[in-house]
């Protein structure tokens, strides 16, 4: 058997958190169908629902579904009603509901119907009427199963009234009322609070707030540090608020903050792939996404429709837990990775990224992708195991998840290969993984034990799997004897338990030997009828006797 063995040794002790650039924090997905903005969106099974809005002077009910795991898009049922934008969306008890808004389609009107999404039917049933006074531009929010919408726009007035909904009873509740009134802005929800950040209250508002949903109270947390806007996107991810984004008068950003609530503290982190701003944020099992909105790559506002993953970028992974990496070819030629170190859970997902410069992005190439079971890559023709390179794993493990960069990464040959050693009649590999036995060059053993129990003489051999085959081991030759036993004769002794029993007086002398030969104890006799205590452990042995006239004697013994 031959094959290529490599590991990836970790050259880097010191690895720290690495915030990479925003091109290297968003990956591209799927494009919506349709380009949108001041829509709505909610999540019902793997799918998460985007619809209404704004488009070229068309206010739309059409609603698009995008199946996270597939990376598609599926047109879905419209929204009742008239078309709209700058309503509300919630995802709850595992429907979907949507609505209130406002339209300027001919005749312009404040909408306040509302309905429920039924992901079982694929149709939408019309619920009871907001009641708020407001009914667009709202700021929203989930808590504990409700949904919240709190400010927004009456006509031309703003609004501080907070609505709960139920979707247990389907019933609205009004709550305490903001501690002042605000449009535009954008909410998002952490545990049992809500928060607004901000949107119009007086001029461009810089205040961040908070709603106790316990205590149905709103008090005032200062000032934020991100750029005043309205139309700004937010989501949440590990127990943090993102936002990102925004307009005000001709900006559009193209900011991007976290939020640490556990410390009521702003971090600035990289940029959005563009200035963006009226679009939707969610996350979709721990992976957060951004998606349609008026997005501007550069020049004049657009509104393209562009759907991104964000991958975090601020986690880091111990070395230890990298330093396991190893590369194979097998029989195809190709490559197969596998992890066994603490890093990677079972259900860990990931890819592997080798580049030379991490910033040409052209020159990285994604090599693999899949859980820590083994999975199958090619390498770059221009791959040269020599080089050092960058290693950026990307992992959506909600244990691990982040994009995690590695420095100074060298590809090596994998030397190491398994070792047996043999005691008494078995032999021990030093490898826990799955072996492969061979006596004398051929396949022997199929059950792939770590303990392999010998009963036939020869040269045994044996390799590892754990994804990769390895170098074989060392050999060992086991034989039982080289001595022939006269059929003619019984043996004039016996081994009981741990002790030998001479009862002929012709024999001579006596020797105890191992199943590979080696001697363990000698005697030379002169005496009838002796009983010979020995300390035996389990195993084989053989007794090998001679008598006075030459003739010699063995018996097999096996020691329970």
């Amino acid at each position: 058997m031959s094959c290529r063995i490599l590991i990836l040794t970790i050259i880097a002790l010191n690895l720290t958190p690495l915030l990479l650039p925003a091109d290297n924090s968003w990956r591209e997905r799927t494009a919506m169908p349709r380009s949108l903005s001041h829509g709505g969106h909610f999540i019902v099974g793997d799918s998460v629902f985007i619809g209404c809005g704004f488009n070229g002077g068309t206010y739309n009910n059409a609603f698009y579904k995008y199946v996270v795991p597939r990376d598609e898009w599926i047109e879905s049922a419209p929204l009742p009603g008239r078309g709209r934008n700058l309503g509300a969306a919630f995802s709850l008890q595992g429907n979907g509901y949507a609505g209130i808004g406002w339209t300027g389609a001919p005749p312009s009107e404040k909408l306040k119907d509302f309905y429920r999404y039924d992901p079982s039917s694929g149709s939408w049933e019309r619920l009871d009427d907001f009641p708020g006074n407001a009914n667009t531009d709202f700021q929203q929010f989930t808590i504990a199963g409700k949904g919240y919408v709190c400010g927004g726009l009456d006509g031309p007035f703003k609004s501080a009234q907070t609505w709960q909904f139920d979707p247990i009873t389907e019933t609205w509740t009004e709550k305490a009322s903001m501690i002042e009134a605000i449009s535009r802005g954008v909410g998002f929800s952490i545990n049992s609070y809500g928060y607004v950040i901000g949107g119009n209250a007086n001029g461009k508002n810089r205040f961040f707030y908070r709603y106790d949903a316990q205590a149905d109270v709103w008090e005032q947390l200062g000032e934020s540090p991100l750029e005043p806007a309205v139309w700004s996107i937010a989501f949440t991810h590990n127990g943090k608020g993102y936002i990102a984004g925004g307009w005000i008068g001709t900006a559009t950003y193209d900011q991007f903050w976290e939020y640490d609530p556990a410390r009521n503290e702003f971090r600035q982190l990289g940029d959005l792939p563009g200035k963006m701003y009226a679009g939707q944020a969610f996350s979709f099992e721990q992976r957060p996404f951004i998606s349609s909105g008026k997005f501007n790559e550069g020049g004049g506002n657009r509104k393209p429709s562009v759907t991104f993953e964000y991958i975090p970028a601020e986690q880091f992974i111990a070395t230890d837990s990298l330093s396991a990496f190893v590369y194979c070819e097998d029989a195809d030629g190709g490559l197969v990775y596998f992890s066994t170190e603490s890093g990677f859970a079972a259900d860990n997902q990931f890819e592997l990224e080798l580049t030379e410069d991490l910033y040409d992005y052209e020159a990285g190439t994604i090599i693999a992708s899949g859980s820590a079971s083994p999975i199958r890559f090619d390498l770059p023709d221009d791959f040269k195991m020599s080089e050092i390179y960058k290693l950026r794993v990307n992992s959506t493990s909600p244990r691990v998840y982040g994009n995690y960069l590695l420095d100074n990464v060298k590809m090596l040959y994998y030397p190491d290969a398994p070792s047996i050693e043999l005691r008494n009649d078995t032999l021990f590999a030093s490898s826990f993984a799955v072996n492969h036995w061979y006596r004398d060059g051929k396949p022997y053993d199929t059950t792939n034990l770590r303990h392999l129990v010998l009963t036939e003489p020869g040269v045994y051999t044996m390799f590892t799997t754990r994804g990769c085959p390895s170098p074989f081991s060392n050999a060992i030759r086991f034989m039982l004897t080289d001595v022939e036993q006269d059929p003619q004769e019984p043996p004039p002794f016996t081994l009981r338990g741990s002790t030998i029993f001479l009862s002929q007086d012709r024999l001579h002398s006596l020797a105890l030997y191992s199943a590979t030969g080696r001697l363990i104890h000698g005697f030379s006799l002169a005496a009838d009828n002796v009983a010979i205590p020995l300390s035996l452990a389990r195993g084989l042995y053989f007794l090998i006797g001679s008598t006075s006239d030459g003739a010699l004697f063995t018996t097999k013994y096996y020691r329970y």
